[in-house]
């Protein structure tokens, strides 16, 4: 681990519209819960974790992505989603859906910037900084204002260094995560 970006921790959320009728994880037992995809962590594996944990049996559909999702929930194809945080409240900003969340995960960071342990710690090193200073960069600020345009981030999100600590939680979650989700 070499660099995480510098933005408020995210939360693994399961959500309804808030007009919806279902207030419980419970009320979701047969129903279809949309999911970005299969290689969504926060999304789908730490939300559909729960669902499994709870013996809740639900029919899994992946949209392809979190705005699909959105609008299969919307829609009424879906009855609740998998979604990471940050992304609701900017669908929430953009559109200005809103949603009642049914269960939420603790804080996690998302997007970890690794480097193969092969790599001499001297350029681990060069890739570290080069993340962190790019705010400070005008070429590399410019590149962080399109990535935060598009992600609808709300201000310019650059990196920081980082020793792998804060992503405990995962590490956590795949000790004990069903075999299917790992």
């Amino acid at each position: 681990m070499v660099a995480r970006r510098d933005a408020p921790s995210v939360h693994g959320q399961i959500v309804v519209p808030e007009e919806s009728a279902i207030t419980d994880l419970a009320q979701l037992s047969g129903q279809d819960v949309v999911f970005p995809g299969p290689e969504a962590t926060i999304s789908y594996k730490f939300t559909y974790a729960q669902l499994l944990s709870r013996k809740i049996p639900v029919n899994v559909v992946f949209a392809g992505n979190t705005d699909a999702g959105f609008v299969q929930l919307f829609s009424g194809k879906a009855k609740a989603m998998g979604a990471n945080s940050q992304l609701v409240q900017g669908y929430t900003a953009r559109e200005g859906r809103k949603f009642r969340v049914l269960w939420s995960t603790d804080p996690l960071h998302d997007l970890a910037l690794m480097v193969s342990g092969k790599v001499p710690a001297k350029d681990q090193q060069a890739v570290a900084a080069a993340f962190a200073g790019m705010a400070a960069d005008p070429k590399g600020l410019e590149v962080l204002q399109n990535a935060s345009r598009a992600a609808g981030l709300p201000k310019v999100t650059g990196f920081v260094s980082s020793d792998g600590s804060e992503y405990e939680p995962y590490r956590r979650f795949y000790l004990t995560a069903p075999p299917q989700l790992r």
